[in-house]
């Protein structure tokens, strides 16, 4: 399900004055009320791009950001038109794949309009739980391409020292877990034969040695085996199903 925030397709809400930017980044977690992954990770790649792009309402289309923005030194900075559209253009191509893989998973979009912000969360909520319910029902695939069976853009949440961090995984893949080749049982015609196939160790240290096979004479109807599984006198060797 998809979020639809029509401020400006909508004349109720785009009634409604937008709250001016952020004067500082405080001031704009204190808006926010909550952390994303992006905020986390963003000031260790670039400060002073981070900064920026909060200031400066990036998350927004170019035409609805401001002109200028103050940082709290009082430097005024602007951005350059040109650099702008470009970055836009790789966002939107971005978003653009990210589209035509979510369809791929899920053809069928069910837009939600949200009016407050408590719909919002109860969308995310939704969307998670729509997601996790995928997961469960759905038959594990193959492989990649159209043997895969996944969910993509799941929501996650958490707290992170008492400060709730939002973020959303790309895509979790459901797959068949390979248990192996099952194992083969194995047979000696005689304790010299066995005790070869034993590990060096476990000639060298006693406690370490398997039980004995049964050699009082085998018959017609049954070869010698050892009595157990190495290192456990009393415990059987499962297969694999």
């Amino acid at each position: 399900m998809t979020d639809y925030n029509a401020s400006t397709s909508n004349p109720r809400r785009s009634s409604r004055r937008r709250p001016p930017p952020p004067t500082s980044l405080p001031d704009h977690f204190a808006r926010k009320g909550y952390l994303s992954v992006s905020d986390l990770v963003g000031p260790s790649w670039c400060e002073y791009n981070y900064q920026y792009g909060i200031l400066s309402l990036s998350h927004l289309p170019p035409s609805q950001r401001p002109a200028t923005i103050t940082t709290e030194a009082g430097q005024t900075l602007s951005a350059a038109p040109q650099l702008v559209a470009q970055k836009e253009s790789t966002l939107q191509a971005g978003k653009a794949v990210h589209t035509v893989l979510e369809r791929r998973v899920s053809p069928v979009q069910v837009v939600v309009e949200t009016e407050t912000r408590e719909d919002g969360w109860a969308l995310r909520l939704l969307n998670l739980w729509c997601n996790v319910q995928g997961l469960i029902q759905m038959r594990p695939g193959k492989g990649k391409g159209k043997e895969s069976a996944c969910v993509r853009e799941v929501p996650v949440y958490g707290w992170v020292h008492g400060v709730l961090v939002m973020g959303v995984i790309d895509e979790i893949e459901k797959r068949t877990v390979q248990t192996g080749a099952k194992e083969k049982s194995k047979t000696w015609a005689s304790q010299e034969e066995w005790k070869k196939d034993q590990p060096l160790h476990h000639n060298l240290n006693p406690h370490l040695r398997t039980s004995k096979p049964n050699l009082d004479g085998p018959t017609s109807s049954q070869t010698p085996k050892p009595a157990s599984h190495p290192g456990y006198p009393h415990q059987k060797t499962n297969s694999a199903p």
